[in-house]
């Protein structure tokens, strides 16, 4: 591999990780960049998702991206990728807590960050959780 394609695509994955699009790193991180990288990149543009309206309210209350990544290079070549939603965690998951352990995404906790927990079942008991935007 040319040294300089690898400095391309090294510049190309450092402009796309300094956008600040946690769950679409993944995706992207995973998309090879098209073989003649041998130009700079021009540009990059995320073209945008139009708004639902009422006219289509399963669609207003589904999670949905229509938007496209396109990056430009100095040689003309624009190259596309459609994105899409991809969960990191639902409400009520296990998810770690920076500190090598674990708290639930979305659980409630009194004023001395006590977990709530439901006891309306015996033997049943869990924290409760809160799926509210």
């Amino acid at each position: 591999m040319h040294p300089q394609n690898t400095s391309s695509r090294r510049r190309a994955l450092q402009l796309l990780a300094s956008v600040p699009m946690l769950p679409l790193a993944g995706p992207i991180a995973c998309v090879s960049l098209p073989a003649p990288v041998s130009t700079r990149i021009s540009g990059v543009r995320f073209t945008p998702t139009p708004a639902p309206t009422l006219a289509d309210p399963a669609e207003m209350a589904a999670v949905s991206v229509q938007s496209s990544l396109e990056v430009s290079f100095g040689d003309g070549v624009r190259s596309t990728w459609k994105l899409a939603y991809q969960p990191l965690f639902m409400t009520g998951d296990r998810v770690p807590d920076g500190s090598g352990g674990a708290i639930l995404a979305g659980g409630c906790y009194d004023i001395d960050k006590r977990p709530i927990v439901d006891r309306s079942v015996s033997g049943k008991e869990r924290q409760f959780f809160s799926d509210c935007p």
